[in-house]
This record gives structure tokens, sequence and C-alpha cells, in this order.
């Protein structure tokens, strides 16, 4: 089977296709608590490595899933960012992990308009939803500039489901 992850490009970035050569700039961002304070913690070597294998068997089985962020001007990976639908899930979800030396920049916003347009011109999405932790005030800045809108809020686990659909996106 031959597995074909699209790169996508915006202004400063590329979502490029995650790769075994990307791993230890995951685990530099998914091994630092602050970054991963509102996700569940920090990750060791081997969850961040079977986290990449989910990320990549996602595209295999559902055509579609995350992409590693790129800085276009340097090469350098600084996050990741895409799209899953968990299984029994309706909506796909959207979601981004990036080093904190990367916050603030809008890098964020900017990869996730790229992939929430694959999502609804490619995939076919109706409706896309991100879930943020209550707390994590980065993220809800980033899905609020996207457009998305609070729908629900959750108490187990804690988290705030936003969504957009594909006429808000337009």
């Amino acid at each position: 089977m031959q597995l074909h992850i699209p790169t996508l490009k915006t202004a400063r970035l590329a979502l490029v296709p995650p790769d075994s050569s990307h791993l230890a700039n995951y685990l530099a961002v998914y091994g630092d608590a602050e970054v991963m304070s509102h996700i569940g913690g920090p990750m060791d070597a081997d969850q961040v490595f079977e986290m990449m294998a989910r990320q990549i068997g996602h595209w295999a089985l559902r055509g579609f899933g995350g992409w590693s962020v790129q800085l276009r001007d340097s090469g350098a990976i600084i996050g990741r960012l895409g799209l899953m639908r968990h299984e029994g899930a309706v909506d796909i979800e959207i979601g981004w992990v990036l080093g904190r030396e990367s916050w603030g920049k809008g890098y964020a916003t900017e990869g996730a308009q790229v992939a929430l347009a694959f999502g609804f011109d490619v995939v076919g999405a109706k409706q896309i939803s991100a879930h943020i932790a209550p707390g994590n005030a980065g993220s809800i800045a980033v899905a609020t500039k996207l457009g998305m809108r609070l729908e629900t809020a959750r108490s187990v686990p804690e988290t705030n489901v936003y969504v957009l659909t594909t006429d808000e996106f337009r």
C-alpha cells in the first residue's frame, strides 16, 4: 500500500508528512511539561513514538491525519497539527501542539487554517471540532481566531468543545 500524505503550505509554514527524522523534535515538544500541561502531561520517547505511529496510521486508515509543522525559512520542525477522528466519534477534530518558542507568533492559527480547508474541501467534513481545556488560553484564542464557537463544556474530562461548520468556514 502506498501512503500519500500531502504537504500543505502557508506563507511561513509547511505542514509536512511526519517521519522518524522528526522524533527528536517531537520529543522536545511533547516532553515539555509546560507545553503538555493542558493535554495529559509530558511524554517519554516511547510515548512520542507511539503517538507518531498513530498519526501516520490515521492517514493510512482514514485518509487524513496529522502533519509535522515546519518553518519554511529554516526547515525547523516546531510541532504537530492535524485532523483526527477518534473511533466511534462522528466529528473530525483538529488539534495543534507547538513548542513554547513558537507560541504567540500566529503559527497555530496559520497552520490550522489550511488544515481546516483540507478537512472541509478534501475530506468532506461538515463540521470540525476542537477539544480544549478551559485553562488553555492560547488554544482558546486560536480557536476563536479560526471562527470556531464554543458549543459545549464537558466535565469529564474537563474540556470545552469548539466547532466550525463548512458554512461558517466559508
